[in-house]
């Protein structure tokens, strides 16, 4: 692949991970160097089940402590795409 379309493809990706789409959203991450990330939203299950709805896949909360952390894994850049595109509306619903 040539290096400016590899290029292009990363400056994609790096803007469309959860990370940088839940700040979008006015949202609060935890720090991390992996491929998932932490996302501080209102009810976790109420947004697992609003985005399965949606056919986007994510995970529900950690049981009683972390009910209002919702873990995202980064995917493929049309997975993550979706996600990004859906989040704002969801979170506020």
């Amino acid at each position: 692949m040539p290096a400016h379309v590899t290029l292009i493809l990363d400056e994609a990706y790096n803007e469309l991970t959860p990370d940088p789409a839940a700040t979008k959203a006015g949202l609060e991450t935890l720090p991390g160097a992996t491929n998932f990330v932490y996302v501080k939203v209102p009810d976790a299950d109420r947004l697992q089940k609003a985005l399965k709805a949606q056919n986007i896949l994510i995970r529900g909360s950690y049981g009683p402590e972390w009910t209002r952390w919702s873990r995202v894994s980064c995917g493929k850049l049309e997975d993550v795409a979706r996600y990004a595109q859906a989040l704002p509306t969801l979170v506020r619903a």
